[in-house]
């Protein structure tokens, strides 16, 4: 019966905490939405070193105007501003951040779309 109780209880904190996380998620989300045109989400997930989700937003000319990251491996991990991403291009950002995959794919995402809107 105690191991029962003792899966429930992890279980409700495991919803908890991805309750917690979904949350964060959409705020920083929201937040990009207001400063830029296209907006774009980029994770690199690990096994064994931390994960992390970038979150940039860009103009339509292709600067970047605002860019948060959230790494780690629990859940006590928060977004937090991407260091020196904001008014670069696109190419200049990717260039800088290709040691971060998630920033990296944000980035894709966004030329990717410029390219097609350009069509």
């Amino acid at each position: 019966m105690r191991v029962v109780l003792l899966v429930i209880v992890i279980y409700m904190l495991s919803m908890a905490a991805t309750f917690y996380h979904n949350k964060m998620y959409f705020m920083a989300l929201k937040e990009a939405k207001t400063k830029g045109s296209i907006v774009s989400t980029g994770k690199q997930r690990s096994y064994f070193s931390k994960g992390s989700v970038a979150i940039v937003a860009s103009d339509d000319e292709g600067k970047i105007g605002h860019g948060v990251i959230l790494e780690g491996r629990t859940i006590f991990a928060k977004f937090k501003p991407i260091e020196g991403i904001v008014g670069l291009t696109l190419q200049q950002a990717k260039d800088s951040f290709e040691a971060k995959g998630s920033v990296v794919q944000a980035i894709d995402f966004i030329i990717e779309k410029q390219d097609l809107v350009e069509r």
